[in-house]
């Protein structure tokens, strides 16, 4: 729904910039309409510093009542309000959004962005509602995320914390470590804020605040979250029922292979060195590529709201279910998780081992065999019950890694997944951190939360359900758009269908696949992308990327030199 400050902006920006029609303002509306007022200011301000450029000439806005012809107003000016001086503690939020609609999550200073971040439009939001000081910056708030996300990518329980206005106590004392003890205003069982509740009315809803939790003056959204738990969402691939064009390049000649997929994941549980299976940022400076994945699988992905466990069926050889990767672990290098799945693709359309997992993180002679003892002796350690997953199972009974195996120092070339089927699942925290809520309840959460006040998440979860149910519409809609277009039959369709078989339509009997054998590989790449290719080189015989030491010296003496230029004090001359 258009707000009503907003709907006269995108009628105006539809008419300045566009031959208004009702297509074009119709886009303008579908594009646009959930956006603030201060986001459309900014990107009309961003396209029209555009247009100057190009020399093209801005309609003037079209007129309207000046201030002066207006009566004078008898009402007093609003008292301004001191966000600053009034009492506040350390919170923690948790928040889900659909990462299609922003340029990532983390906002970006003194840049401009072709979409609004999620954390600029959160920001915008605490500001409105006087929850933070919107004549400071973030990092004066203290703010810390915990998983950065780019731009198409979702998350279902991002973490931030800051430090927020608050009715029930005063830490500010902590805040400025002033060394006084902070100022209990209210009674424990008082309630706070409606965080949850204002917020979600401020916020577009591709955004949705879930819960909040009190945290100590220190708590670190980033460096106190124990684990991050990514989802990556890909079908199994089109059924043989689907047959494109004769003469495609890319026909069609199998699906993934699942099983394959899920002993190459396997081999991800563990510590090893990822320096092959991410993208190396050089102004990080980063040295250390090891990281931990606690857990590795790939599961099916069952349809409804089912409050117990769906054994995986026999997908039906005109079926085309839906899976997900499940990987968890400790911290995440740079489109870590994008590299793995690349290369997880290659493993399920066969053009690579499962293997390949051992050899990308042998980066020298021994790695891959120590990482896997290694890995062996954490498993005792392990829980019970997440020593028992399939991952672990499959990476204990796994052979050891060959003695010759071929060392990858530097990553080879190869295209990481697409990003819009990736999700930040899960940011893990110990219970005595944090203690989710989303009522306005401040204190100790007791063992039963029948008592609560669950309203505002109520609220919350019926507008993401509205939104789910159009998305899954839209699907349906799409899905029948193919059943109108395809048929085993070259280019002819029917000329006409009688109402029984239009009922529940059917794909027509497919042609014969034998004719499809010896033509191009595709190469998946998740979200519907696949590149095809007739003579697939694998992945150790391609060129190799520059080493990341020589990546981080190249910085150091071009970039992070000027930027360390930039940031010295200029000392006055003798």
């Amino acid at each position: 729904m258009l707000r009503g400050a907003v709907k006269p902006l995108v009628r105006q920006f539809a008419r300045s910039h566009f031959t208004l029609r009702l297509p074009a303002y119709m886009h303008a509306r579908e594009k646009y309409g959930d956006w603030s007022r201060n986001q459309l200011l900014r990107r009309i301000a961003q396209l029209e510093g555009r247009a100057e450029s190009l020399g093209v000439d801005v309609p003037p806005p079209e007129s309207s009542p000046s201030a002066s012809d207006a009566p004078p107003s008898s009402k007093k000016p609003p008292r301004p309000y001191d966000v600053s001086a009034q009492p506040c503690r350390k919170v923690a939020l948790r928040f889900c959004y659909d990462g299609g609609s922003y340029s990532g999550l983390a906002a970006q200073v003194g840049q401009m962005t072709p979409l609004p971040t999620v954390e600029e439009t959160i920001w915008e939001a605490l500001c409105t509602a006087r929850l933070v000081d919107a004549t400071k910056s973030m990092e004066e708030a203290d703010w810390s995320r915990c998983g950065r996300t780019d731009a198409g990518v979702s998350a279902a329980g991002q973490v931030v914390a800051l430090w927020i206005r608050s009715r029930c106590v005063d830490e500010r004392p902590w805040r400025y470590k002033t060394g006084d003890e902070p100022i209990v205003l209210t009674d424990a069982s008082e309630e706070e804020l409606p965080y949850v509740a204002t917020l979600n009315r401020l916020l577009p809803p591709t955004i949705r605040i879930q819960a909040w939790s009190p945290v100590r003056p220190s708590f670190s959204a980033r460096f106190d979250c124990v684990y991050r738990h990514y989802k990556y969402f890909f079908t199994l691939g089109a059924p043989h029922t689907l047959t494109w064009q004769p003469e495609s390049p890319s026909q069609f000649v199998g699906r993934l292979d699942i099983e394959r997929m899920r002993d190459a994941a396997a081999r991800l549980v563990g510590e090893h060195d990822f320096r092959n299976m991410c993208k190396v940022d050089a102004s990080k400076q980063i040295t250390n590529f090891r990281r931990r994945i606690d857990g590795a699988t790939i599961d099916y992905v069952s349809h409804g709201w089912s409050d117990s466990e769906i054994p995986e069926p026999i997908p039906y050889r005109t079926d085309e279910p839906m899976y997900v990767l499940n990987l968890r672990g400790s911290a995440f290098l740079y489109h870590q998780v994008r590299h793995i799945m690349a290369v997880l693709f290659l493993v399920g359309a066969r053009l690579e081992e499962p293997s390949i997992i051992d050899e990308l993180v042998n980066v020298e002679t021994g790695a891959a065999a120590a990482d896997r003892v290694h890995a062996r002796q954490w498993l005792t350690s392990v829980e019970q019950e997440d020593a028992a997953t399939p991952d672990k199972m499959r990476m204990a009974s796994l052979a050891m890694p060959h003695d010759d195996m071929p060392t990858v120092e530097t990553r080879p070339t190869y295209e990481m997944a697409a990003d819009r089927p990736l999700m930040l699942w899960d940011c893990g925290f110990r219970p005595e951190q944090v203690s989710w809520r989303a009522s306005t309840y401040a204190g100790p959460l007791p063992a039963s939360a029948t008592c609560m006040d669950y309203t505002p998440s109520v609220r919350a979860l019926s507008q993401l359900h509205a939104l789910w149910t159009r998305e899954a519409i839209h699907t349906e809609l799409t899905r029948h758009l193919v059943l109108a277009s395809s048929t085993g039959h070259g280019t002819q369709l029917p000329a006409s269908t009688s109402f029984a078989r239009a009922r529940t339509p059917l794909v027509p009997a497919s042609a014969d696949m034998n004719e499809a054998t010896g033509r191009a590989h595709l190469v998946p790449l998740g979200n519907g992308v696949v590149r095809p290719t007739t003579r697939y080189k694998p992945l150790l015989s391609r060129p190799r990327d520059v080493s990341a030491e020589a990546k981080n010296q190249k910085w150091r003496e071009g970039k992070g030199r000027r930027r360390a230029e930039r940031r010295a004090p200029h000392s006055d001359p003798i």
